[in-house]
């Protein structure tokens, strides 16, 4: 996996996500946005076949602890049935690309 910030409040994660590295990976690079006063974050997936319960609970804590938006853009069909099904698309402001 691989991380790149791709706006003012945009990250890019290609790859697959899948170790508890990634996880900290992502929630570091977020919360290197956040900490600088960005009230809303997207994250463009377009590899990822899934998400770990460890980073889908951090943007749960984003949304609705930390009061930040999130808009998750994805790629893989798999990933946005993963998160239809969890009920997370409208949480999420999940969209294919």
């Amino acid at each position: 996996m691989e991380i790149k910030v791709t706006g003012a409040s945009e990250i890019t994660i290609l790859g697959n996500i899948q170790s508890i590295e990634d996880y900290q990976e992502i929630k570091d690079s977020v919360r290197a946005l956040t900490d600088k006063g960005i009230t809303s974050v997207t994250l463009r997936i377009p590899d990822s076949l899934s998400m770990p319960s460890s980073v889908i609970g951090f943007l749960l804590k984003l949304v609705h602890v930390d009061n930040v938006g999130v808009t998750v853009l994805v790629g893989d069909d798999r990933l946005y049935n993963l998160l239809d099904i969890l009920n997370l698309i409208s949480i999420f402001k999940v969209k294919k690309v």
